[in-house]
């Protein structure tokens, strides 16, 4: 529906805003199970760019900005907004800092959604 498309489409705007040019996004589905019953996961991957990684204390918080991501247009609003959509929908979202084998790091957001 419209608002798993808006969560899409912030998540992804964050990874392709965030992210060094040239790296690659992930987005991945599966169906999966979680104690709310049969649904979906949906995660999103990128590369840390220049911003580095956001505070996991302060992700969905509202009007939050990474301090190094102030030379990017943006108003601190997407992540508070996926954030109560995803619990209006049922769902359930996580925050992951991966390490690479090259060293460098990605971020993931891994949401669940039941069917």
């Amino acid at each position: 529906g419209p608002i798993l498309r808006s969560i899409l489409r912030n998540l992804l705007d964050n990874a392709i805003k965030y992210s060094p040019a040239e790296t690659p996004i992930m987005l991945v589905a599966s169906s999966a199970s979680s104690i709310g019953g049969a649904g979906v996961k949906i995660e999103v991957i990128n590369r840390t760019g220049e911003a580095g990684t956001p505070d996991p204390a302060k992700l969905y918080t509202k009007y939050y900005r990474n301090k190094r991501a102030h030379h990017q247009p943006g108003s601190g609003l997407g992540l508070f907004l996926v954030s109560s959509w995803v619990r209006a929908l049922g769902g359930t979202i996580d925050y992951q800092l991966l390490q690479n084998d090259d060293g460098s790091q990605s971020v993931s957001f891994s949401l669940w959604l039941p069917s």
